[in-house]
């Protein structure tokens, strides 16, 4: 009887650390997926206020140019090599920073969500909302952000296509 009580508690014991490895392991791809999608807060604004929303796949040099443009790394001194590597896992060719000043309000991604869509596959889901020196809050629009695990980005993740919609 004390042995079976006992076999009985070292499973329950192996269990419990497997589930508490599990739980930080998806806390940790969750950080890294939020921190990718955060690197779009500025293009993601400004689609959403001025153009009325946008889809854009990357795998057109074209399309990663006008994301770097607006990457706030970028513009604070980062290579262009570098921050494209960093959200793509591809060079991208030179341009310019365009990134402007929002003046008093201050753009933000909030309410994260991520689901997997296949094999390796993701699409992260975000609000893209204002803070403005007043005080109050608005919802700019939504963005999904599809992305595929690979090692070749810092982030763990790099960015595939970009959906904004703006309200």
């Amino acid at each position: 009887m004390k042995k079976a009580a006992k076999g009985i508690v070292v499973i329950l014991a192996a269990v419990m650390v497997v589930l508490c490895f599990s739980k930080q392991g998806s806390a940790k791809v969750n950080n890294r997926a939020k921190k990718l999608t955060k690197e779009f807060t500025n293009y993601a604004a400004y689609m959403a206020v001025y153009k009325g929303g946008t889809t854009k796949k990357f795998s057109s040099s074209s399309a990663r140019k006008q994301v770097c443009a607006q990457n706030e790394r970028y513009c604070n001194g980062d290579s262009l090599k570098k921050v494209s590597k960093r959200l793509f896992g591809k060079n991208t060719p030179y341009i310019a920073a365009t990134i402007g000043e929002w003046g008093a309000d201050f753009p933000y991604l909030s309410g994260f969500k991520m689901s997997k869509t296949g094999r390796n596959k993701y699409v992260i889901k975000a609000k893209i909302m204002n803070e403005c020196e007043l005080g109050y809050t608005e919802q700019w629009g939504n963005l999904k952000l599809y992305v595929k695990k690979s090692s070749k980005s810092s982030y763990g993740y790099v960015a595939t296509k970009l959906v904004v919609k703006a309200m």
